[in-house]
């Protein structure tokens, strides 16, 4: 029988932007199967899921709230899974950042899809970089579609981006803001909430027993202070 104590713990952790999340092939639920999968072909034991929503793969690591808890609970010998390396990050120094903590606290990354792997020979480090490199390319060529066609929606007079939490656009004119009752209502409540020194992990808690967020998923911690922390400040 296999000595429990040789069996290497897995952390999977997933990441997804904000940007069409919902429709996205790399939402968190395939993110999570994928990763599942894998660790039945590889015989690792799922120790914990970690994630990241609504994080763009340029923010540094003390905005990964997800990927840092994994990381308080690593030890010598196990094993951080991500989907892909496109899911540790699009930019290279934060990639490289992230991989020194994991490497510092004894552990290893791989990924579901077999493309990446922890070995340090100048072979397999090429590898990685090369595939970071495409990363950040296609983070750039994003970033230049979406600045073109939000030109062009500005030209044609339309509103462009999210409404502040808490508002929406008019109907009548597609352009004038208007309060948004049901989010008034949701950000009276976190007000209240941290007023009582909630925690944030609380908050989200607190907020899914009766509201979603706007892409109808379950609040979470990062999606939670992302949204209510700068306007509680300005409020």
């Amino acid at each position: 029988m296999e000595n429990q104590d040789q069996v290497r713990r897995a952390f999977l952790v997933a990441r997804v932007s904000s940007r069409h999340q919902a429709e996205s092939g790399l939402g968190i639920a395939s993110q999570i199967s994928s990763m599942r999968r894998y660790l039945d072909s590889q015989g690792l034991v799922e120790a914990g899921v970690f994630k990241d929503e609504g994080v763009g793969g340029a923010e540094p690591l003390h905005k990964r709230v997800g990927l840092l808890q994994a990381l308080r609970e690593l030890r010598k010998g196990d094993v951080v899974v991500f989907a892909d390396r496109s899911r540790i990050g699009r930019d290279p120094l934060v990639v490289m950042s992230i991989e020194s903590e994991i490497y510092k606290s004894g552990g290893t990354i791989l990924t579901a899809d077999g493309l990446s792997s922890s070995g340090d020979s100048p072979e397999q480090v090429l590898i990685r970089r090369l595939i970071d490199s495409v990363n950040e390319f296609q983070r750039g060529i994003l970033k230049a579609k979406t600045s073109m066609a939000l030109q062009e929606l500005k030209k044609a007079g339309k509103s462009t981006g999210n409404p502040p939490y808490g508002f929406k656009v008019s109907p009548q004119d597609g352009k004038t803001l208007v309060s948004c009752d049901d989010e008034q209502r949701v950000f009276g409540k976190v007000r209240e909430l941290r007023g009582w020194r909630y925690t944030w992990e609380q908050v989200a808690d607190e907020l899914n027993k009766f509201s979603s967020t706007r892409r109808g998923n379950a609040w979470t911690i990062n999606s939670v202070y992302g949204t209510f922390n700068k306007k509680l400040k300005a409020s």
